[in-house]
């Protein structure tokens, strides 16, 4: 590893755990829109993946067979947290919709079969 990745992986490290931290400081500021800040996280590793792995296919040296798999490993995590960011997302809509309906005090609608 040269000292120029190891100053990339550090800078996004730094990033993720100054997110993360953030997140936690203000859970009231940032809960309403984690999906969103979720995806759009999502969105720039996945274009900075993509990118970094053009750009490396562009030079002389090809990469190492793990480095490729971890690379598409990545790609099938990212899927995968994807789904579980529409399926929680859909989740709470459903939860503050029925709060609504309780709210107001009208009955839950018959859950449909």
């Amino acid at each position: 590893m040269n000292r120029l990745k190891l100053a990339e992986l550090t800078s996004g490290v730094g990033a993720l755990v100054l997110g993360v931290g953030l997140g936690a400081l203000f859970p009231h500021w940032f809960g309403p829109t984690a999906g969103l800040i979720a995806f759009a996280g999502l969105s720039l590793h996945a274009f900075g993946m993509w990118d970094k792995h053009r750009l490396e296919a562009v030079g002389p040296a090809e990469n190492p067979l793990w480095v490729v798999a971890l690379y598409w490993v990545c790609w099938l995590l990212l899927a995968v947290v994807l789904a579980m960011l529409g399926v929680i997302t859909g989740l709470i809509g459903r939860r503050l919709s029925q709060r609504r309906f309780l709210a107001q005090g009208s009955a839950l609608p018959a859950p449909s079969s």
